[in-house]
């Protein structure tokens, strides 16, 4: 019938009474007689299938950058100088078939999306391409010997600079690379490069304040970029391990980083220049960010102190704030001074807190190393559990921010003690990247400068001992400076219900082990309600706060992952990652009553003797101590709009300062 159908239309568009005719009788003949010749010559006219095509179309290309079977054969091709298949058992490496040779002395550039694809795909080379066996499974003839060395951030200078380097003669060099090799560096006999089509790219979501790494599609403008990597002084071959479909299927372009980013400097910087509201500027750029990212940067500068109502109401938390209403504050003292200082604005605030405040020195380390990868080293050669909590010891315990600013000054005493060259070898030892180091120095010299200039630094004659403010029992203070610029991400720790175990004595208490504890955050701006049958909002228990909060787990290289006895039930940390759970890196513990001087907005309860801050962090205290927080925070935001109208003003030094200073060394009785 279908044939029918064709042959009919067909005669309708040649047109005249003839075709149509002949059309009727083909109708009139296939349904009364159908002739089976006529059929086998129509299915001889239809266009065939192929069978390679058909079977490309169902592959899984996601699974393809983790085939490592095919990327080790699609190796052994490269290094054989891609021969055609009835070639191959019979060419030598390198050559063809009439002896020319192919792209046999470059070197062989692999991407893959992340550290642990690298590092498994380098040794599935090693086994497969230097043991003389087929590759995969496949006969892939004789390759040749090789060096396969890896290329990602997480290497220190020493192994990234191998890749550089000519290997021996009768040697192919096989470099497998993260995005690092995309646009960051190029290895100058790079002849093949071998494509995954795969990355590792940041995300931000705005409305939960969290930050992903994902593996994603490379846009086709960044696979453009890794083929130039091949052939940068000669002819090149770049191999792409995806279909025709899936590369017409990419993106043309990469997601531009104001769209992948919080939005908080970028609109600081916008309201200094005088462009308000931010998102009438905004608008008019070529890839427009969101509405909501706006809103939430907004929203997060008002939670920090950047912005307030030009009528100062205290009535309306940040929190329960419109987009319009966001959106017509005005500049703080505070947020003027952030954005003098080149550094997120979370930093700059614990930047100028840890100069009110008179620790000055570790939060120096602390925010150089806040803007960089961490210099712990991580993998096999990376640094021990046990050198994490030996730093952080050094620091005060129960912190990742301390134990780098220990480690810093461990480093310092090395290079003063040995001189630099031994002290990158205790480096090594420790599982620390010098490099890292010294970028941490530069970035301390940078923000020093920064400090000087608004005048933030004038108040103990520049001091300059970086250990200043570490140790126990000395550095509540250098938390509380923290809560100031990381606030409101804040986790809470849940423990699990107390056991105890029979001795001789009688029962005493189980210590906790660290897999029992669970670790809550709050991402939204809602408010923890009560499920109580009386229905009073404020009446909320754990059990609320866990069915309503987010739930998060600490990174495996915190020092806070095995910890077991938790001294308080908060933590400050630098930002959540979405990867395969959603976990929270470089954690410090903190006591309640630095929440409570730098924290969100506060909601006193003189009927329960609760403080709470910004609707979830519930705090037992007096309305007494209420009033006096509020009290000290307001004389705080005079101290600093003093300092704007005065840079001479010693801040550090003046009774009000002094006055939190004494209170967080006292712990404030909690």
């Amino acid at each position: 019938a279908a044939a029918a159908a064709a042959a009919a239309a067909g005669a309708a568009a040649a047109g005249g009474e003839e075709a149509a005719a002949h059309a009727e009788d083909v109708e009139d003949w296939e349904i009364d007689e159908p002739d089976e010749e006529a059929e086998e010559q129509q299915k001889a006219r239809r266009p065939r299938k192929n069978p390679r095509l058909a079977s490309i179309g169902r592959v899984d290309e996601h699974v393809l950058y983790t085939d490592y079977t095919l990327i080790c054969h699609a190796v052994a091709w490269a290094l054989q100088g891609f021969p055609p298949a009835e070639e191959r058992d019979r060419a030598r490496p390198g050559r063809s078939e009439n002896g020319a040779r192919i792209h046999a002395d470059g070197a062989i550039l692999v991407f893959l999306p992340g550290v642990g694809e690298v590092m498994r795909c380098v040794r599935m080379l090693e086994e497969r391409l230097n043991t003389g066996e087929h590759v995969g499974g496949i006969a892939g003839g004789p390759v040749g010997e090789t060096l396969v060395l890896p290329l990602h951030g997480s290497l220190n200078g020493s192994d990234q600079r191998r890749v550089f380097r000519p290997p021996p003669r009768g040697t192919r060099k096989i470099v497998v690379a993260t995005n690092i090799a995309e646009t960051s560096i190029t290895i100058p006999d790079v002849t093949v490069v071998i494509d995954t089509g795969r990355v590792k790219q940041t995300g931000f979501d705005a409305a939960r304040n969290m930050s992903s790494l994902t593996v994603q599609w490379c846009a086709q403008d960044a696979c453009r970029q890794r083929r130039g990597r091949a052939g940068r002084v000669r002819e090149g071959v770049c191999l792409r391990l995806l279909t025709r479909r899936k590369w017409s299927s990419l993106a043309k372009a990469t997601t531009p980083e104001m769209l992948r980013t919080p939005l908080e400097s970028l609109v600081l910087q916008l309201r200094v220049m005088g462009y308000t509201p931010a998102y009438q500027f905004l608008r008019k750029t070529l890839d427009p960010p969101a509405l909501s990212a706006i809103e939430a940067a907004e929203r997060r500068l008002a939670r920090l102190g950047a912005l307030r109502s030009a009528a100062d109401s205290q009535d309306m938390s940040v929190a329960s704030m419109s987009f319009h209403t966001l959106s017509s504050l005005e500049l703080t003292p505070l947020g003027r001074h952030l954005a003098q200082i080149p550094a997120d604005v979370a930093i700059s605030k614990m930047l100028i807190y840890g100069a009110l405040l008179g620790c000055i020195e570790p939060v120096l380390t602390i925010a150089a190393a806040l803007t960089m990868r961490s210099p712990f080293q991580s993998g096999p050669d990376g640094m021990s559990d046990a050198d994490r909590r030996r730093f952080s010891s050094l620091g005060g315990g129960c912190s990742d921010h301390l134990a780098t600013a220990a480690a810093y000054v461990e480093y310092l005493k090395q290079v003063k003690a040995t001189g630099r060259g031994a002290a990158r070898r205790w480096c090594v030892e420790a599982g620390i990247n010098a490099a890292r180091m010294e970028d941490v120095i530069e970035a301390r010299r940078q923000f020093r400068e920064a400090l000087q200039q608004i005048g933030f630094l004038h108040a103990r004659g520049g001091t300059s001992d970086p250990a200043e403010g570490l140790g126990h029992g000395t550095n509540q203070v250098l938390r509380a400076a923290m809560v100031a610029g990381l606030y409101p991400n804040v986790c809470r720790v849940v423990k699990s219900p107390q056991k105890y175990q029979e001795t001789m004595a009688g029962a005493v208490e189980k210590l906790r082990e660290a897999k029992e504890m669970q670790f809550f955050v709050k991402t939204g701006p809602q408010r923890i309600s009560g499920s109580s049958e009386d229905g009073d909002e404020q009446d909320w228990d754990v059990y609320d706060l866990i069915e309503q909060l987010h739930r998060v787990t600490i990174h495996p290289g915190s020092v806070l992952f095995q910890e077991r006895a938790w001294a308080s039930q908060w933590i400050v940390f630098h930002e959540l990652a979405q990867t395969t759970k959603t976990f929270v890196r470089d954690g410090t513990i903190v006591k309640p009553l630095s929440l409570l001087l730098f924290g969100g907005d506060l909601d006193v309860q003189p009927l329960s003797n609760t403080i709470t801050v910004d609707g979830w962090i519930r705090v037992e205290a007096s309305p007494r101590v209420g009033a006096l927080v509020k009290e000290l925070r307001r004389r705080m935001d005079e101290v600093l709009e003093q300092k704007l109208l005065d840079v001479t003003f010693d801040v550090y030094s003046s009774p009000v300062m002094q006055g939190v200073v004494k209170l967080l060394n006292a712990d404030g009785g909690m």
